[in-house]
């Protein structure tokens, strides 16, 4: 994937992150401040839909979620059913 391009699952877990952050009263730049990074860097990463995982954690971690992999339930039906590779 090329680094240019937005990251659907990157966007994804930012707006889940940045809701969070808003349920809680927070805006933007609350949340950027309390995961200590620059606010405007905070608006690039919304902007272009892709950024470093590590400060999407810690801004997550600011409003009690944190980042975690489970598994991908299709995928192991798949893979049950023998389909994977037809």
């Amino acid at each position: 994937m090329s680094t240019d391009k937005p990251d659907p699952e990157f966007i994804r877990l930012l707006n889940e992150i940045l809701a969070a952050g808003k349920a809680q009263g927070l805006d933007q730049k609350d949340m950027a401040l309390r995961a200590k990074i620059q606010p405007g860097s905070l608006s690039r990463m919304k902007r272009r839909g892709r950024g470093r995982f590590d400060v999407l954690s810690k801004l997550g971690r600011q409003v009690g979620l944190r980042l975690a992999l489970v598994p991908d339930r299709d995928q192991i039906e798949t893979i049950r059913k023998g389909a994977l590779f037809k």
